[in-house]
Parts: C-alpha cells; structure tokens; sequence
C-alpha cells in the first residue's frame, strides 16, 4: 500500500486495519493478530496525521498505538515517532527510530527508507533542514523510487531556494 503514497491508499489501508482490530477486540485477551493490525492502522494513521498534516487523526492514532504493542515493531516506531511528531517531540519520535535505522539491522530496503524518511520527517518538524535533507539521501540509497521521500526532498529543496534541483527530484516523482 505504500507504493501510492496518498491520501486515498493511507486512509484506505488505515480503514482496512480498522476493521479487523474492531473485530479482534471481541476477543479476549487480544490476540496477536489483532496488535500486528493495530500497529499496521496506528502507522497509517500516523502518514494521515503528519505526511498529510491532518491532527483529526491524532485521537484515532493513539488509540491504535495503545493496542499495538506486540505488533510488528518497525511499524509500531513509525507510529509513535508521528505521535510524538504531532505532539512536538521531534527527538523523541526521532530517537525511538534509531534503532530501526541502525546498518546492523538490516531492514529491508522499503522499510529502511520508510525509516529514514521518518526520520528526516521529525529533523524537518524540529527546524534542521540540512539534517533533513542528509537523512532523504540516504533514505533514496536505500530506495531510490521512494514517492514520499522524493517528494520531501523536493520541497525541502524548494524551501531552500535551490529550485533547480528541486525540480530535478519532481521529475523524479513523475518517473516513479
């Protein structure tokens, strides 16, 4: 779901995981199956409350969160980091990453990229745009056909006054 990143596929996939935690909730104790979905909505709902800058969903992600221990854990750092985010705890949220950021990991690539760009996501948040932009670097050597952080850098860029270059990394999103 990640491949199109929007806001159509967020609340889509934030919706489907929805679902199945509502459903999973009847059962107790809460199975594992329902905190992997819970983790997997809290992360979507995080892209909705920060990428798409929309707080409405900050309620909705913490309640998620609140069910997601036990689920997968990059996806679980990815939501807390955007509650933080949302909350103005830009280290906070960025620190809970490093781990996952972290080469003796060894993420796959997309989740990696999916790190590193949150990552760059709280530098952008906490006013450290050259950071930022460092961190979007190497999360496009990881994933260099990553739509979001493209799209980051390219307003990063843009915001600095170097549109050239900015307009280098649009072209790049429309090649995707």
């Amino acid at each position: 779901l990640l491949k199109d990143d929007s806001y159509i596929s967020y609340r889509q996939a934030a919706e489907q995981f929805a679902r199945v935690v509502e459903a999973k909730k009847a059962i107790s104790p809460f199975p594992d199956d329902g905190k992997k979905a819970a983790a997997e909505q809290a992360r979507f709902l995080g892209y909705l409350t920060i990428v798409e800058d929309m707080p409405a969903f900050l309620p909705q992600l913490q309640a998620a969160l609140a069910l997601a221990p036990g689920g997968d854990e990059v996806s679980v750092a990815v939501a807390a980091a955007a509650a933080a985010y949302a909350d103005g705890k830009f280290d906070a949220g960025f620190d809970g990453l490093k781990p996952f950021a972290d080469p003796a990991r060894s993420l796959p690539p997309g989740r990696l990229t999916e790190v590193l760009t949150w990552q760059a996501l709280g530098l952008r948040g906490k006013g450290d745009f050259d950071g930022a932009m460092k961190k979007l670097d190497e999360a496009l050597q990881s994933d260099l056909k990553s739509v979001l952080a493209l799209s980051l850098q390219a307003s990063l860029l843009a915001a600095s006054g170097a549109l050239e270059a900015a307009l280098e990394f649009v072209d790049k999103v429309f090649a995707v």
